[in-house]
């Protein structure tokens, strides 16, 4: 059977190849955010007041939250690429059992009899 519906297949294969940017993308901001805190962090003259170990805590925060951040939407796109190449096979698959279906119909009624009608049932004894 012909493939249908190719502009969703190029929506679900943009969606998968969109997972991939935005994890890889996700991960590199991660990265960083964390290097730019730590170099921040331990750069800051003491003067502010701040603890130096500060930048450093708030680089792992941060390079935390990017990459769950990163890891659900990857997690999401690529479900939303999945989903769609789901539903292509539901279609694919219904159409194909369509046709069995009306080539099993066609095949039943091209059955005919051959020979003679049969003999009526015989009657019921009669009741006493």
């Amino acid at each position: 059977m012909e493939k249908r519906f190719r502009v969703l297949r190029i929506i679900g294969t943009l969606y998968k190849v969109l997972a991939w940017i935005s994890l890889v993308g996700g991960i590199l901001a991660a990265f960083g955010t964390l290097l730019v805190s730590l170099i921040g962090g331990f750069s800051l003259p003491r003067e502010y007041g701040l603890p130096r170990f500060g930048g450093a805590m708030a680089g792992i925060g941060g390079f935390l939250m990017s990459l769950l951040i990163a890891v659900i939407y990857f997690v999401a796109f690529y479900g939303i690429g999945e989903l769609i190449y789901l539903f292509l096979a539901i279609e694919e698959n219904t159409r194909e059992m369509a046709v069995w279906v009306r080539s099993q119909q066609a095949a039943s009624t091209q059955v005919t009899w051959q020979g003679t009608t049969p003999p009526p049932p015989p009657p019921p004894p009669p009741s006493v």
